[in-house]
């Protein structure tokens, strides 16, 4: 059974932050949690990191999350170490753009799940092109998706599973336009998606990998933030 630790943090916004550049500084508070002392191999280890972020709520109003105001974000991880240092020392974080409040940590038991759905971006890079619309296939996007969660499956069970199930139902692209959000000065291209979990063993362990550690790439990022319904 996979569980999945969960964290509300409630921020409070010393600068006004644009839409666009959220998901950037909020993973600039996070990043200087895990660097805290014992924790800073976390950081800079160069392999898949097992956890994953929201943007502020409530929405932003006029594309611009205001400075003096009190935003949560949710964070979800699969990794134990991740969770404790999280449990740590989240709330005693800041940053120059925002400054931690409050958390409160829950514990989500896997139940079977109907769908899943994304609530920030979905990042998937290739070689040649910055976004993959009009240079590859959707099938090839359902592919990407696929295998990420695989890899991440195989690393978090110490195994190497046969990759022919099927893992979705149906998959919708939910944005007609690419969705814009910079980070690191240069602008990246997402998607969102609503996913139909197929009713198979693998299927929902994927589902609730992308739960916990969210879809596509740079997922430590905040990028590909899943959110869910039972069955």
């Amino acid at each position: 059974m996979i569980t999945i630790a969960e964290f509300r943090l409630k921020v409070y916004l010393l600068k006004d932050i644009k839409v666009k550049d959220a998901l950037e500084n909020i993973s600039k508070l996070l990043d200087s949690c895990l660097v805290t002392e014992g924790y800073d191999a976390l950081h800079h280890i160069n392999q898949m990191k097992f956890y994953n972020f929201s943007s502020f709520y409530p929405l932003a109003t006029g594309g611009i999350y205001e400075a003096g105001g009190i935003y949560s974000i949710i964070i979800r991880t699969l990794d134990h170490q991740v969770e404790k240092a999280f449990e740590k020392n989240l709330d005693k974080q800041y940053t120059v753009t925002l400054k931690a409040l409050t958390v409160e940590k829950r514990i989500i038991k896997q139940k079977h799940l109907d769908e899943i759905f994304s609530l920030t971006p979905i990042i998937i890079k290739f070689r040649d092109e910055a976004y993959w619309r009009g240079h590859h296939s959707v099938i090839t996007f359902e592919d990407r998706l696929k295998v990420g969660l695989i890899k991440k499956y195989n690393l978090l069970h110490d195994t190497k599973i046969d990759e022919n199930f099927e893992w979705f139902n149906y998959i919708k692209i939910t944005n007609k336009k690419p969705i814009g959000t910079t980070y690191k000065n240069v602008q990246l291209l997402g998607d969102k998606v609503s996913i139909k979990v197929a009713d198979n063993k693998l299927a929902q362990d994927l589902a609730w990998i992308a739960v916990g550690s969210g879809l596509g790439e740079m997922s430590a990022r905040g990028f590909g933030f899943t959110n869910f319904r039972y069955l």
